[in-house]
């Protein structure tokens, strides 16, 4: 049963864009839907199957491989939707009155961060997360908080809907906060001195599993605040014109 959720989850995340792409091309905006974002809801879609069928065995065993599935759909996979999605094609997803308006109250930049902060928080606890392991429902549950925290989270820092939710400097210290926030959790298992999870004794194991957390944060969430700060301090200090033509110009 539960691999049929999972099948059935990541071909929404291919059909949905899909639909939407096809709509906007129909009504004569190829411009607007081009393929390519069908491709990348598809490699979406594939990182999610991907993390819950081909590390499932590995993750039974070891932290670390359950660490990097947690980081797959909780991360990678939201971010890619939301940038297979962005722009016009995220309306066609929403297409009732009443679910843009919950889209829009989730989104807000504090009920999205508390709703990341929580689920990282919660189900880290020992015996919450040795209680999932145990727990195939439960389990599943907690794959879905994570997906729909990172999906919350990464729709405040890329505004998919360009609603300009976090302008200039905001976007860079949400995504700083982010990172420290993920960087408190990563610390901890890098930091004990003993498996803090009963159902994973190996403490070299844990300290990669804290490792991969702060690597994949610190490309991910730390990536967009250097490229928001750099887009900030060049649209306040734009170069010279002449410096700009010079053949040697970076």
């Amino acid at each position: 049963m539960q691999e049929l959720g999972i099948v059935v989850a990541g071909a929404a995340m291919l059909a949905l864009p899909l639909r939407a792409v096809v709509r906007l091309r129909r009504r004569g905006r190829p411009d607007l839907a081009p393929w390519s974002r069908v491709a990348l809801a598809a490699v979406a879609a594939a990182v999610w199957l991907g993390a819950l069928t081909a590390l499932d065995e590995p993750a039974d065993s070891l932290l670390s491989m359950h660490m990097l599935q947690h980081l797959l759909i909780g991360d990678l996979v939201p971010l890619l939707l939301l940038l297979a999605v962005r722009g016009p094609l995220v309306v066609h997803l929403l297409p009732t009155r009443a679910a843009q308006r919950l889209t829009r109250l989730l989104v807000r930049p504090s009920v999205a961060y508390a709703c990341w902060a929580v689920a990282t928080a919660v189900w880290h606890v020992p015996a919450l997360y040795d209680d999932a392991l145990a727990n195939e429902r439960l389990h599943a549950f907690e794959h879905g908080t994570f997906f729909f925290g990172g999906l919350l989270v990464w729709a405040v820092l890329l505004d998919p809907a360009r609603r300009g939710l976090l302008p200039g400097w905001r976007r860079v210290g949400y995504a700083l906060a982010l990172l420290a926030s993920a960087g408190i959790l990563g610390n901890v298992l890098v930091l004990s001195y003993r498996p803090l999870y009963p159902a994973y004794d190996n403490l070299r194991d844990q300290d990669l599993a804290g490792l991969l957390m702060m690597v994949e944060q610190a490309l991910t969430l730390g990536g967009i605040a250097l490229v928001t700060a750099r887009r900030e301090l060049r649209r306040r200090h734009p170069e010279p014109a002449s410096a700009a033509r010079h053949p040697l110009a970076v």
